[in-house]
């Protein structure tokens, strides 16, 4: 009997996973087309149907779709113990996760590390601004939901003007030097 060692003899064989318990399976929670009022902690640009473009909230705003005090808008998601669940269960998901939410754990930790970065740099650096500041300034920026492309422009010939002048304070300098240069020999 001959000991022959083939390509395969120092391999296992994979037979799968042992079979574990199946943990119960909980019944799956169903949206019950409520809508929820939601309060903010930080301002955010919510777009609707009718203004795609959308308008800055924050937590004084009026709810921009019944206009009432006490929240600033309605979302088709409900919580539950799972999570959120509905249309915009994942952008209300998001929106507590970043902090945005008012009331919630996640709105408290952010206000925390702002706090800790306006001890270290001071509040100053980079304000929190308001829905109203954000609106003013954005208002601006936007002509039909789209960049304004007379700012745009305006913006690009600012930069040229500046860069004409950077490049012929620049070779002043070097065409002087160069002068001196050929003057010296």
């Amino acid at each position: 009997m001959t000991n022959t060692k083939t390509q395969t003899d120092d391999l296992d064989d994979f037979v799968g996973e042992p079979d574990a318990p199946s943990a119960p399976k909980q019944a799956e929670v169903e949206w019950n087309g409520r809508r929820t009022r939601i309060r903010l902690e930080h301002p955010i640009l919510r777009g609707t149907p009718d203004s795609p473009a959308g308008r800055f909230l924050d937590g004084a705003s009026k709810c921009a779709d019944c206009g009432q005090e006490g929240h600033q808008f309605h979302a088709q998601a409900t919580k539950t113990p799972q999570g959120w669940i509905g249309p915009e269960s994942d952008h209300v998901q998001l929106l507590q996760d970043g902090g945005w939410l008012a009331g919630t754990l996640e709105a408290r930790e952010r206000a925390q590390r702002q706090r800790r970065r306006d001890e270290m740099i001071g509040p100053e650096a980079s304000p929190v601004l308001s829905a109203a500041e954000l609106g003013r300034l954005w208002k601006f920026e936007l002509v039909d939901g789209h960049v304004n492309p007379a700012i745009e422009s305006g913006l690009r010939r600012d930069e040229a003007e500046q860069l004409r002048r950077a490049v012929q304070a620049g070779l002043g300098d070097l065409a002087e030097t160069l002068r001196d240069l050929v003057k010296s020999k």
